[in-house]
């Protein structure tokens, strides 16, 4: 009967050792090894601010000079501020103002800057500045 050794380490520091019986020949082990050792870990990754659309830049920029903490706008004042027309679900559904950046790249105009949306209705939107910036 074959012995399999496994031995971790940390430099030259030995941290786990340990043995096991088994019947299998070297090569059925190392065929085995990624099922027996599980997963690789992936490596962490690096969290970036969800990107904003170039259409909704104005409203971002002017969002970011105000001193105010809470700014209505009508929808007519941010379709001047980006330049062009609101898409026309931004007329019909809430969630097109959600502050969900997922999916959202008008989301991250405001999110990016420090702002949410507080409120929407038919005559527009009411953004506060959160915490004390940039999110």
């Amino acid at each position: 009967m074959r012995v399999l050794k496994v031995q971790l380490q940390d430099g030259e520091r030995t941290l786990l050792t340990t043995e096991v019986a088994t019947t299998l020949t070297p090569e059925e082990l190392l065929r085995l090894l990624p099922q027996l050792l599980g997963p690789t870990p992936t490596p962490p990754q690096v969290v970036s601010e969800p990107r904003q659309s170039r259409k909704y830049a104005g409203l971002a920029h002017h969002l970011e000079t105000l001193t105010e903490t809470t700014i209505r706008l009508s929808y007519q004042d941010i379709e001047t501020l980006i330049g062009g027309e609101l898409p026309s679900s931004a007329r019909k559904h809430r969630a097109w103002w959600s502050n969900t950046n997922v999916g959202h790249s008008q989301a991250a105009a405001w999110m990016n800057v420090g702002w949410r949306v507080n409120n929407v209705d038919e005559e527009g939107i009411t953004f506060r500045k959160h915490g004390g910036g940039k999110v």
